[in-house]
This record gives C-alpha cells, structure tokens and sequence, in this order.
C-alpha cells in the first residue's frame, strides 16, 4: 500500500502551472471526468508555510458553504483554462473607473407603519371614465336604499317591541284592582228613596266584571225604595265573569290554569254610598253554565203590588231577591220574621213553584 507524501516532501516544483490548460489534472486521469475532492489534513509548520510561493489567481475555486451560507475557498484546483478564467473576472469586477454612487447619509428612510396607513390610489372604474354622471346618480340612488333599509329596519324593530309587549301582557292574567271608594254620584233618591234595581248600570261600572247574577235588596218599602238611613238597609248586587275571562288567579307566565275561573265580586249600597268589595279572582264557575241575567223587567213597586194582592201585610219592609230559577229569571219576596213568601216570573204575573222556583243568588 502506497503511502500519502508528507508535507514537507511537496515543494514548489512539484506543483504543476495550472495556467497549461490542464486545470493541474494528472495527466493519467481523463480531462472529461471530473477529479473528486478528498479532504485533506494539511499542517505545515509556520516557517515551510511562509516559504510557498503564492497561488496564482483563478487556480482556486471559491464554493458556497454548506452550513454557514458564507463564501469559502475549496482545494480543489479549478478545471476551467486561465482565458476563461480571466474572462469571468473581467465580466464580474466592476470597471475601476465607475464609481457606486454613495447612498446620502442625511436621508431618513420613510416608516413603514406609515406607508401602510396610506389608502391605496382609488383606480377610477370604467363607468366614472365614460359617464361620471351615470356614476353620481347611481351612488345617490344607493344612498337612498341604504336610508329607506335603515328606516325599514327600525320601524320593524319597533313594531317587534311593541307585539312582545302586548302579547305578554295578553298572556299574562287580569290583576283585580283595589275597590275604589263609596260614591253617591247618580243615585237617584239618595238617600232615603233609592230604587235597587234603577241602580244596576252604576253597580256594573264600579266592578270589574260584568255578568249579573243576583240581586238581593233588603228593607224594600212598599213603593218600591230603600231608605240608607236605616243601618239595616242594604243592596248587594252579585258579579260575575264568563271562564277564563276576568281578573284570574296568578300563576306562571306560559302555564295554564288548572280550571276555569269565573271569579265573583259584589258591590253594595249601604249607608256610605256605593262600594264594592275586593274581588275575588278564584271563585269558580257554576256546574252548568249560565248566561249572564237582564236587567230587572219588573220594579219593586210591581213586586210589592203582586204580594198585597196575595194578602202580604204591609207593615214591615221586604226583603226581594233577582236570581236565576230553574225556569228563567224570577223574583223572590219574603217578609222576615213572617211566614209570607213567593216568587213572581219574568213577566211580573206568575207565580212560580217548587221545582222551578228553586235558585238563589251566588
């Protein structure tokens, strides 16, 4: 095995010119094939080394670092022949005699956070180009839109609002208000000569619901009034609703009454004037239902006159009674502390029996 030269056996006459063309290849070895590059160790000592003549120029090959990125200088003796060489180096140095214009100290260069906040140049479009005009009024006529949407929307919203508003309050149940105070205002007669049944239309607007069911009148005077000086001396008018209809009980918002409601509230005539009572939103609604009773169709007085002719004395007051029997709408006269009692029908003349006389105020 042949051994590698040392060091100190390579002189300067070894070396062969690369400048002959032959690129300091053997001249065993092909020039088409390329040498590979072996790396090779070299130490020379300080005073050997500075004994080598120079490298001619172009011999060496500068090659890019793998790792670094950096320019560096490879030992492998360059293949290209010394006019090629010398060609390169012409064509790549900048002639001496031109100089790179110095970039001005002085001059700041522009942020670039500010060349970013600068709005692009508007292009003008092909339309604005033609017809500016056409462009004029087609951005009028998007501005209207945008203004007539924007109205469109806002009323809507509005409108939106105000149905959740009225749709909760729908489905939300009917409060009972608080009574309001006694009151004589068109009480004809007051106060010792009030007709009960003249009364009922007032009766209806100081309550809050508005199917009549009853009347009952006491201390009624054979003409047919009520004196309120008497403490004894009452009316209670008897009101009621259809189901559901009327203040309710609360529950829930969104949750459906176990039943149906009618409710009751009464409202009076007493010494004071006339006054209702607190409703009463739970009462419930009769078995069978029933339609709300008319207006009185017969007075007092026609009452009184009716039991006079049955043989009624007329010394004490009478208690009368307007309710529902079994055949329709009936009067009810009894006499307290007295055995005197009978119902008149609805045409002021019949006198009901047992069944259909049965009934009472609620």
């Amino acid at each position: 095995m042949e051994a590698w030269p040392r060091s100190s056996d390579i002189t300067p006459a070894s070396m062969k010119d690369s400048n002959d063309g032959s690129g300091g290849v053997p001249p065993e070895a092909p020039a088409s094939q390329p040498v590979a590059s072996i790396p090779v160790s070299v130490s020379l000592p300080a005073d050997q080394g500075s004994q080598l003549p120079p490298v001619p120029p172009g011999v060496m090959k500068t090659a890019a670092a793998a790792k670094t990125g950096t320019a560096g200088v490879s030992l492998v003796p360059s293949t290209e022949p010394s006019g090629a060489l010398a060609a390169r180096a012409s064509a790549v140095a900048p002639p001496p005699d031109v100089e790179a214009e110095p970039v001005p100290v002085s001059a700041s260069p522009e942020p670039v956070s500010a060349r970013a906040s600068e709005p692009p140049e508007s292009v003008p479009s092909v339309l604005q180009v033609l017809a500016p005009h056409l462009s004029e009024e087609q951005v009028a006529a998007r501005r209207s839109d945008k203004l007539r949407g924007l109205v469109i929307i806002g009323v809507t919203f509005v409108a939106c609002i105000f149905l959740s508003v009225w749709g909760k309050e729908k489905s939300e149940p009917e409060a009972s208000l608080p009574p309001r105070p006694p009151t004589t205002e068109g009480l004809t007669g007051w106060p010792d000569k009030v007709d009960p049944f003249a009364a009922v239309a007032l009766a209806r607007e100081v309550g809050q619901r508005d199917l009549l069911r009853g009347i009952v009148a006491e201390h009624v005077a054979t003409d047919g009034t009520v004196d309120f000086k008497d403490a004894a001396a009452t009316v209670r008018y008897s009101f009621q609703s259809e189901p559901g209809h009327g203040p309710q009980p609360p529950r829930d918002p969104g949750k459906i009454p176990p039943r149906s409601y009618c409710g009751k509230q009464n409202v009076h005539i007493r010494r004071h004037g006339l006054v209702a009572d607190p409703d009463v939103p739970a009462f419930p609604c009769p078995a069978k239902p029933r339609d709300s009773l008319p207006d009185p169709q017969c007075s007092t007085k026609q009452i009184w006159d009716f039991a006079l002719s049955k043989k009624v004395p007329a010394k004490k007051g009478a208690r009368i009674e307007y309710y529902a029997a079994r055949s329709g709408p009936a009067y009810r006269f009894t006499v307290p502390g007295a055995h005197h009692r009978l119902t008149l029908a609805a045409d002021c003349k019949t006198e009901l029996k047992n069944p259909d006389a049965l009934g009472g105020v609620p």
